[in-house]
């Protein structure tokens, strides 16, 4: 820990810790570190306790992972946080520290400003569209290159793991921390077996609440869909309910996306928990008034992606080229 100078906690997951911190020696820092040597060059550490973690959190597996990537000669990487260094601290405890890039903005910062006060309460989301689908574009080749390049699903897509450098930059996927990677998690996760505690809150894919094991990448493009839909709201804010249980957000996805059947939903088949449910039949609510923001061409793409057959939800591949084929005529 001693080549580096702790500034000022920036954030924390379950089990870590993420500081920003400077060269604490320039001129004899060793570890293959990429930034500008000068005491001004920021970095972020995150540190965590590998003794202390329980699955699906795994900070060897990230760096397994992180190190994947940075092999890959594709180009998309560059939509992936990069690791600049790694090294271990024993103090009280074994700590393993990920050597990471300073990148001070996330999606809700990139949000809130463009954001316009609007009277009486709330505020009003200015957000262009050509930026919109460009940062969604970007985070769709970041997934692409990690489920079709790397056979990696993240697991945690949410705004607060899509950072940037600057408000007008491009957007990086981070936390790879309960990410699964397949050949190398097989042992310890079949694919037919994963985890299915995964995932934030209201960014949770349908297949998840009701303990489908084999679960695909498909599950990341259900959260992505999430994203896509607050950043096309008025307010900035998420379009199923603040989580209160999985039955509770599993009802708020009904409720705006209509109640799926073991036909719309073939993959559902056989789950008990599900079969026994009685839904009312309110009449299917119009998704376009939950993204008013959304032009007609894209409402369709976020039905697509928030699909409850995780079999039929549009996959990065798919969303990339519709969103090229959006931006050419814009």
């Amino acid at each position: 820990m001693d080549r580096y100078t702790k500034i000022k906690k920036v954030g924390h997951g379950l089990f870590s810790e993420v500081y920003s911190a400077r060269l604490a020696n320039p001129t004899t820092a060793t570890g293959g570190i990429d930034v500008k040597s000068n005491d001004t060059s920021l970095v972020a550490l995150k540190i965590t306790i590998p003794e202390d973690e329980r699955p699906p959190h795994n900070s060897k597996n990230e760096l397994r992972i992180l190190n994947k990537i940075q092999e890959n000669k594709s180009p998309n990487k560059k939509y992936i946080i990069s690791l600049l260094d790694t090294f271990t601290h024993s103090a009280e405890e074994f700590e393993l520290i990920l050597v990471l890039p300073y990148l001070q903005y996330n999606l809700h910062s990139v949000l809130h400003s463009h954001r316009k006060a609007k009277y009486p309460r709330g505020w009003h989301n200015k957000l262009p569209v050509r930026r919109s689908y460009e940062i969604i574009l970007e985070i769709c080749k970041g997934l692409e290159f990690l489920h079709d390049e790397c056979g990696i699903i993240h697991r945690d897509i949410k705004p607060e793991n899509i950072l940037f450098d600057s408000l007008t930059g491009q957007p990086v996927i981070i936390d790879f921390g309960i990410s699964w990677i397949g050949p190398d998690n097989n042992c310890t996760e079949p694919p037919s077996n994963k985890i299915t505690d995964v995932g934030t809150t209201v960014y949770r894919a349908p297949e998840l609440l009701f303990g489908i094991t084999s679960y695909s990448s498909a599950i990341d493009m259900w959260a992505l869909g999430c994203v896509a839909s607050l950043m096309f709201s008025y307010d900035g804010m998420n379009m199923f309910e603040p989580y209160k249980g999985e039955l509770a957000l599993f009802c708020s996805q009904t409720e705006i996306l209509g109640a799926p059947t073991v036909e719309t939903w073939p993959e559902i088949a056989g789950i008990d928990s599900f079969t026994h449910m009685n839904f009312n039949s309110n009449p299917l609510p119009n998704l376009a008034c939950r993204v008013p923001l959304a032009p007609d061409e894209f409402v369709p793409v976020i039905s697509g992606l928030l699909t409850f057959e995780s079999t039929q939800r549009t996959t990065a591949s798919k969303l990339r080229k519709l969103l090229e084929q959006f931006l050419s005529g814009l």
